[in-house]
């Protein structure tokens, strides 16, 4: 009576500890003459009658529940840190050629609101950034032998056809997808603004900075346009600003090394430099698991550019079996690149300040307004003027005319500056200003503008004018307003 009284109290101990709920081991009986023994076995025999476990058992079984519930939620939370990465990256693939996929299609480019119905375009001036290319620099991770690039000779061929005589490419270079690109772009250019070959052939200019990328981005793009057979010349200038005349603004300013090295002190700058510090020191342990060495010297924004570019160079179904770039069996930790591609973002913010921007932008400016007023006053009838540039370009334009949003421009992205005019009528010009086929419209700039309006937001006021932005050049030490 008294033992079954004991075990009685022993269930009820056990049922108010909560040991039920995990899934204990049953232990099997054997009876003494003295007292009642338990003993643990891994799998009780089946011929055993069973008891209940002691309470050291119990507590073992707590803990084991514990640990197993615990690697559980840090294996759900990888998976959703897997699965939110797998989303950036094919984010991040998908902006980067954003304007050559979908934006040529919902495009505000060459319409004017109803009220300016009876205006002429008199103008058009395109600032490209170059095509799809190979990575500028070697990062651990890439593999060139994925891209193809077009030779020199075959950049007025049909893409498509030509593809079958593609080199391997070096680095930096235009790729056929580059290629590609700015072809459809110069035929979506001729399309939209209902261009006639034979007539703006001789009154098309292009312009391009004095890089392989962008020159060839240049061809194939006039390719696009004016057809492959038609060729024009490029005027070819150094740096990535275009100064293409004497237009009284400094070429180079001294305060714009200046300007970086008060950015690099600031709080947020160190935050990120030290992130990326860490960030490196994880990238070498990961790098020695393949026998790769990381460059002592390389920066968050051109691993991430080669990162970006080898992994958007695979197919869709590629990317999907791999949600991050992998190389030798060997996958980047999906943390890590979350870690990378944040680091990165904070970089391309902190190099497009806006007093920098407007000191680096303000000569190129100033030419683009320079061309509307030749025109106007019948100097020059220009119909098409290309510039072929950088995203370094783009992002200094758009945060000059307070239209950045924080991310590089896609490739073969445009800012397109129109120009129009109303028949019959003096001196009645409007100018329209978009990015990638969406009208700009901010404290600077804004939609169907006038003309002299235009002309005194951009070349006038805090480092706009010739004057303030000599000072600003010389001695940094003018603040916007």
């Amino acid at each position: 009576m008294l033992r079954a009284v004991g075990r009685v109290l022993v269930l009820v101990a056990v049922i108010l500890s909560g040991g039920l709920l995990t899934g204990m081991m049953w232990l099997p009986v054997e009876k003494t003459p003295e007292r009642t023994r338990l003993f643990l076995y891994e799998k009780p025999p089946r011929t055993s009658r069973f008891a209940w476990p002691v309470w050291s058992s119990v507590q073992d079984d707590l803990q084991s529940f514990n640990n197993t519930h615990k690697q559980t939620q840090e294996v759900r939370e990888s998976d959703v840190t897997i699965e939110k990465l797998g989303k950036v990256f094919e984010t991040r693939c998908n902006s980067l050629y954003a304007s050559f996929k979908g934006q040529l299609i919902s495009t505000e480019e060459g319409y004017l609101p109803d009220k300016f119905s009876g205006y002429e375009l008199a103008l058009v001036q395109v600032l490209t950034r170059h095509g799809d290319r190979a990575p500028l620099k070697g990062i651990p991770l890439a593999d060139l032998s994925s891209f193809q690039c077009p030779d020199d000779k075959h950049y007025f061929a049909d893409a498509d056809t030509a593809m079958k005589t593609s080199n391997k490419c070096s680095r930096g270079r235009l790729t056929w997808n580059g290629c590609r690109q700015h072809e459809t772009l110069g035929q979506h250019l001729k399309s939209i603004y209902h261009l006639d070959t034979k007539s703006i052939r001789s009154r098309t200019m292009v312009v391009s900075t004095d890089y392989q990328r962008t020159i060839q981005s240049a061809k194939c793009l006039i390719g696009g346009l004016l057809g492959h057979q038609n060729y024009r010349p490029i005027w070819k200038l150094p740096g990535t600003m275009f100064q293409m005349e004497k237009t009284g603004y400094l070429p180079n300013c001294p305060s714009i090394d200046v300007l970086w090295q008060e950015t690099q002190k600031r709080t947020e700058f160190l935050h990120a430099k030290q992130k990326w510090y860490n960030i490196k020191t994880k990238l070498k342990q990961f790098f020695s698991q393949i026998n790769r060495r990381l460059r002592s010297n390389q920066g968050p924004i051109e691993f991430y550019e080669g990162l970006i570019c080898n992994y958007c160079q695979l197919n869709s179904s590629e990317r999907s079996r791999m949600v991050t770039p992998c190389i030798k069996g060997h996958c980047l930790p999906p943390s890590l690149g979350e870690e990378i591609i944040k680091t990165a973002d904070i970089y391309t913010k902190l190099h497009n300040q806006e007093k920098s921007a407007i000191l680096q932008i303000q000569p190129f400016i100033s030419q683009v307004v320079t061309k509307f007023r030749k025109w106007i006053e019948g100097a020059r009838r220009d119909r098409v003027v290309v510039y072929s540039g950088h995203d370094t370009t783009l992002a200094a334009l758009l945060t000059a005319l307070h239209a950045f949003d924080g991310h590089r421009p896609p490739y073969a992205s445009r800012i397109v500056f129109e120009l129009w005019k109303r028949p019959q009528v003096k001196n009645d010009f409007i100018v329209r200003t978009l990015y990638n086929g969406q009208v700009i419209n901010s404290d600077i700039i804004s939609e169907c503008m006038n003309f002299q309006q235009f002309e005194k937001n951009l070349l006038t006021g805090t480092l706009r004018s010739k004057e303030s932005h000599a000072k600003g050049c010389l001695y940094g030490s003018i603040e916007l307003q």
